[in-house]
């Protein structure tokens, strides 16, 4: 103990300081910009042992008590209340899972801030104070938690749900593309005289005229489409006759 204080003035002292070290540290971590806590650091990310939240619900029933517990994100003006889930859009859960680690950071360093009580308080009020400071955030800290492993969970069904009908379009649009290019070569013929429609597209050969007194003879030639036809015999009528 650096100040010396009663044991009274030392614990007025004390509950003053938690008031002012959670609404410091509160305000400090509510300026942090969201794209800032828009993904996990050291501190925030998820341990092999919470299992996805799993371990919250286990071992200490977390969903029997956590709503009781009271919730202050939106106590200065701009911020975050995460009493209930309002919207199920990606867009609000995500900033849902920043909000729970701002909330978290706040929880941590009101935690972290105990030995400063050893400054002014005598050694068993000093370890009282530590203990008090564990054990009054880290509940909110396993809340925040927790809350953000099941977010996250339904974030990551939704993922990859959605690369999977990515995926599942992208193979039926490439099983269309073949399809019809195996259709179109099929379609396409290669020689005039196997048109399956029986129009060719040889043009008819001059036309030579016999002798006076002969008719006219028209080479022989492959089917034609009409519009040929029509042309050869507007040319034989022109022909002197015989």
């Amino acid at each position: 103990m650096l100040i010396d204080l009663s044991f009274e003035a030392s614990l007025i002292t004390s509950i003053v300081a938690w008031v002012v070290i959670g609404f410091s540290t509160g305000f400090t971590v509510h300026r942090i910009p969201v794209r800032r806590l828009d993904h996990d650091t050291w501190l925030t990310r998820p341990r092999r042992f919470e299992e996805g939240g799993r371990f919250y619900e286990r071992r200490l029933r977390i969903r029997s008590w956590k709503d009781k517990l009271p919730e202050k994100g939106d106590i200065f003006p701009g911020g975050f209340s995460k009493r209930t889930i309002t919207d199920r859009s990606d867009e609000f859960l995500e900033r849902f899972t920043a909000e729970t680690r701002r909330a978290e950071l706040v929880h941590w360093a009101n935690a972290a801030s105990g030995p400063l009580f050893l400054i002014w308080c005598n050694w068993p009020l000093g370890v009282f104070m530590i203990c008090f400071g564990w054990g009054g955030h880290l509940p909110f800290v396993c809340i925040q938690r927790y809350n953000r492993s099941r977010i996250q969970r339904t974030l990551d069904r939704r993922h990859r749900s959605e690369e999977r009908r990515a995926s599942t379009r992208r193979t039926s649009g490439d099983s269309a593309d073949a399809s019809a290019a195996r259709i179109g070569e099929r379609s396409t013929p290669t020689d005039p005289a196997a048109d399956p429609s029986g129009i060719g597209t040889a043009a008819p050969g001059p036309v030579t005229p016999t002798a006076p007194g002969q008719p006219v003879m028209a080479p022989a030639v492959l089917p034609v489409a009409p519009l040929a036809l029509g042309a050869w015999e507007s040319r034989s009528s022109d022909l002197p006759p015989g």
